[in-house]
């Protein structure tokens, strides 16, 4: 597998990134208050370095969805064209009421994946389609007319 390169932006501020064998964590690093269908941009503090032939894909953190939000779109990849920008996780609130998220709370978990190139390869038969068997329908037994 890969490595993934981490660039802290600020080196005074709390680390909010949690490296595992099988995973990467954000959590929020200040808090946040995110009203009812509001999306907010959260600044990570950290850029990202993808190797070659690989893609990080974030999802929800388990905790952002216990409070009824959700990243932005709802998964997120970056690949080796990120070259270390500084990371923004767009978060949507769902609810019907404001929410505020405190510093540890998950909002997003990545995974490193190792991609290949897809072979097509054409058999030389073409497709043929089959006919599609539709119901008699039944009349309608009310006759609406628009004037």
């Amino acid at each position: 597998m890969g490595k993934v390169q981490l660039f802290k932006f600020n080196t005074h501020a709390p680390s909010n990134v949690t490296v595992s064998e099988d995973k990467i964590s954000f959590t929020i690093p200040k808090p946040i208050v995110i009203q009812s269908s509001e999306i907010v941009k959260v600044k990570i503090g950290f850029g990202l370095k993808v190797p070659d032939g690989h893609i990080i894909t974030l999802y929800t953190g388990s905790q952002l969805i216990d409070k009824v939000c959700e990243l932005f779109p709802s998964v997120i990849t970056f690949d080796s064209s990120t070259l270390g920008n500084q990371l923004e996780i767009a978060i949507r609130n769902n609810s019907r009421n404001q929410v505020n998220l405190m510093p540890g709370i998950s909002i997003a978990e990545g995974y490193l994946t190792k991609i290949q190139k897809i072979d097509v390869t054409e058999s030389g038969q073409e497709a043929v389609p089959e006919p599609v068997k539709s119901k008699p329908q039944k009349k309608d037994p009310f006759n609406f007319e628009v004037k």
